[in-house]
């Protein structure tokens, strides 16, 4: 899961009756351990983050399944809990930001000429992204979490 996830899956696994003894393990990662698209037949792999957080539910199952996940995914580093891995993403303040503030842009680009990041973030929307990136931070520090800021 990312931002929330981890907690959301716990909460349908407890609702829909799920034994706490036999409940699984639970990993949230801040944010993609990959970024790539698809262009026909072929996959371009256009970002390997060099840092991704994560966490688990419970948050001492990251002791046994962390050595797993980081020889699998090299550069994850552990966080206290699946909040703290989910508040250390960004993209929930970045992407509905330029979204937002480009919707008309966005509705109107039939050829799809438009960059998502280069032509929708001016000076206005980097604004906007970096004061509610303050309220995630501020949240995180209120929770007891350093967390960096986009």
């Amino acid at each position: 899961g990312s931002t929330g996830g981890a907690l959301l899956f716990h909460r349908v696994f407890r609702n829909r009756g799920v034994n706490p003894m036999h409940m699984p393990v639970l990993v949230e990662f801040g944010t993609l351990t990959y970024g790539c698209r698809a262009h026909g037949n072929q996959v371009n792999v256009a970002l390997k983050p060099n840092a991704v957080a994560y966490g688990t539910l419970p948050s001492e199952a990251i002791q046994t399944i962390g050595p797993c996940l980081e020889k699998a995914f090299p550069g994850l580093f552990r966080c206290e809990s699946t909040l703290h891995a989910g508040l250390t993403n960004a993209n929930p303040v970045i992407h509905p930001s330029i979204t937002l503030l480009n919707a008309a842009r966005i509705e109107k680009n039939t050829d799809e000429s438009m960059l998502f990041y280069k032509d929708g973030v001016s000076p206005s929307v980097a604004k906007l992204i970096k004061a509610i990136d303050g309220e995630r931070i501020a949240l995180a520090r209120a929770l007891g979490y350093e967390v960096m800021p986009d």
